[in-house]
């Protein structure tokens, strides 16, 4: 939830008849599946590579300072 917070949908991973619930949902209903998709587009800019290195390298250069 963290990631996709109100951008996806959640289901119980052990229970399967949730997890087809859910699916079901987005299935039959296209308003909902259409919001999701737009959440998610506005999610997942908020994300990218770049960042993601950048923040790996300072978490190597911080735990290795002769890199820098």
């Amino acid at each position: 939830q963290e990631i996709a917070g109100d951008a996806a949908l959640y289901a119980n991973p052990s229970d399967p008849a949730s997890l087809a619930e859910q699916l079901m949902r987005i299935y039959k209903d296209e308003n909902l599946r259409r919001d999701l998709i737009s959440k998610g587009q506005i999610a997942a800019s908020h994300f990218s590579w770049d960042h993601t290195a950048d923040l790996l390298w300072k978490t190597i250069v911080q735990a290795c300072p002769e890199l820098d």
